[in-house]
């Protein structure tokens, strides 16, 4: 969450330190956001419109809402769900709407959220073997989790229980990446699913090599069936256990007397 701390430029009165990247911001409709706080002066809240839609992100990243009605705090503005869904989760449409006269005189205490789904309303696409798999988690988050973990087992058959725990881990690893916003942290967790994917061996680099090690065995072992077969043994070294020769007696013999069939062998074996 932001923390207010209002830093007045002294060399020009319609000025502002934006509190995010510093830099004098001019107090302007362009440029930033009317707040509705009791007692805090000027009326416009110091943090660039830009620098504010950098922190909220897009609107199909994870957590993107939760950042809205950050912002919206800090404004002191209400956040009323249905009016967010019908001006498609736009920011600067919603506050257009919330500018309304009748809207003014609204705070951050008229807020009207979501309802949050009681235990017999939570998502039917998520099924309780999903939901025991991933303990813990939102409904979103394992949708999420899911969708991750299912595109790695399609692309990476999981031979062991070992693997299977690896495989989530990159799956969980890679969630909170998506919703990281200090870069050290994003490259430390792009790191750390480097590292679990060398320990499943899933690593392109360790796949092609795999594969080429397989081709030029494939290749090799095709070569010698076309080119130099097996060829048929000698007489002599053809039933050296005799095991034809007891199968003939005791199972072809009758089977063929009994289909009225003459054996091959029948001299042999009487």
């Amino acid at each position: 969450m932001i923390n207010i701390k209002n830093e007045k430029n002294h060399t020009n009165a319609d000025m502002l330190k934006c509190l995010f990247c510093g830099k004098d911001v001019s107090l302007t409709t362009n440029m930033c956001y009317k707040h509705n706080n009791d007692g805090f002066e000027p009326e416009f809240f110091p943090v660039h419109k830009n620098c504010i839609q950098k922190y909220m992100g897009n609107s199909k990243d994870v957590g993107y809402n939760d950042k809205v009605i950050d912002v919206l705090r800090m404004l002191n503005r209400p956040y009323i769900h249905s009016s967010w869904i019908k001006n498609e989760c736009n920011f600067g449409k919603y506050l257009k709407e919330l500018s309304l006269s009748q809207n003014k005189a609204l705070t951050f205490h008229d807020s009207e959220f979501a309802k949050n789904p009681t235990k017999n309303e939570t998502d039917s696409s998520i099924s309780d073997e999903l939901r025991m798999f991933w303990r813990g988690y939102s409904d979103e988050d394992i949708k999420e989790l899911d969708f991750n973990f299912s595109t790695l087992t399609e692309g990476y058959e999981s031979e062991s229980l070992v693997q299977e725990m690896l495989l989530k881990q990159i799956a969980v690893t890679q969630l909170k990446a998506n919703r990281s916003t200090n870069t050290k942290e994003y490259t430390d967790l792009v790191n750390t699913i480097s590292k679990l994917m060398t320990d499943a061996n899933i690593k392109p680099t360790q796949k092609n090599s795999t594969n080429q090690s397989e081709a030029i065995f494939g290749a090799w072992i095709k070569k010698i069936e076309e080119d130099e077969p097996i060829p048929e043994p000698l007489k002599e070294f053809k039933d050296l256990d005799r095991i034809n020769r007891y199968l003939d007696k005791y199972f072809i013999s009758h089977f063929s007397k009994l289909f009225g069939i003459r054996s091959g062998n029948e001299s042999e074996v009487e």
